[in-house]
């Protein structure tokens, strides 16, 4: 029960953080971004109607088209969200009648580079805890399921019509100016979903292991695992050392290997997240 509390809790603030994004920043400058928020500011323009009512109705209908083609466990699943996110727009719209907070900025790239952070860790946190914002992901699932196209390739075809759509309305400039927030929001979901900083596997395959790890150890106080593997061509009985380090101690570790043997193979690979504890008083993963 407590899990299931912070999930909505933290969803309920992801969405929150859209919805500051969208009113205060997207909003006023006509920053299209996709989705059903982005066909909610061109309808603004094209009909006259508020961006909230937009992405309240549609939202209705694709919940609806959902029901119908996945079931009763994804509207539940994706009700939430879905409904959630114009009414926090809604609520946010109330506070700055009353309190006359906008305009927070004339600036258009302060406005780009705010809607990007507020959408993006706020969507970030959505995911991350298991929500959706519902919208045009059901739609695109459709698609996906019953014509086997590729997920990303819908979402960049839907979102990039949008988009297009957009500039064709308010212009090029804004067009550029919404690509580049787009582009901001994916970088931003990432690092909420994936973190801030990427980590490195170190493999190393030597003759003198004991060495190597020792030095390992003394420098940079990481914990190493050990491979028995042998040679495809000679045959011989050789060690693997794994290593995984953050970023600012692979140099750490190419060094001392190749200060003190010279003779080791070394190859990397980049991981986006690791999980684990600490190994005998050693840091790790």
């Amino acid at each position: 029960m407590k899990k299931r509390i912070l999930e909505y809790v933290m969803i309920t603030i992801g969405v929150t953080a859209m919805g500051f994004g969208f009113h205060f920043f997207n909003a006023p400058y006509n920053l299209v971004i996709g989705g059903v928020s982005g066909i909610g500011i061109i309808l603004r323009d094209l009909m006259n109607v508020e961006p909230v009512l937009i992405i309240f109705i549609l939202n209705i209908v694709f919940l609806i088209l959902g029901l119908i083609v996945f079931g009763k466990g994804f509207f539940l699943k994706t009700m939430y969200g879905s409904l959630l996110f114009p009414l926090s727009i809604y609520l946010i719209e109330l506070l700055d009648n009353y309190y006359q907070i906008s305009p927070i900025t004339d600036d258009i790239l302060l406005a780009v580079i705010f809607a990007a952070l507020l959408i993006g860790l706020g969507l970030g946190l959505v995911l991350r805890f298991g929500g959706t914002t519902g919208g045009m992901d059901i739609p695109q699932k459709i698609l996906h399921q019953y014509f086997k196209i590729p997920f990303s390739t819908i979402i960049y075809a839907v979102d990039g019509m949008i988009i297009i759509a957009g500039a064709i309305v308010f212009g090029l400039e804004i067009g550029l100016y919404s690509l580049l927030s787009m582009l901001l929001i994916g970088k931003a979901v990432d690092f909420v979903l994936i973190g801030g900083k990427n980590r490195k596997s170190i493999y190393i395959i030597t003759n003198y292991p004991n060495e190597i790890k020792q030095a390992i150890y003394d420098a940079i106080m990481r914990g190493v695992t050990e491979v028995p593997i042998i040679g495809g061509f000679s045959k011989d009985d050789k060690t693997m050392l794994l290593c995984v380090v953050e970023n600012r101690e692979y140099y750490d570790v190419l060094r001392i290997v190749n200060k003190i043997y010279d003779v080791a193979f070394v190859f990397v690979n980049i991981f986006l997240d690791v999980l684990g504890e600490c190994v005998d008083g050693l840091i790790s993963y």
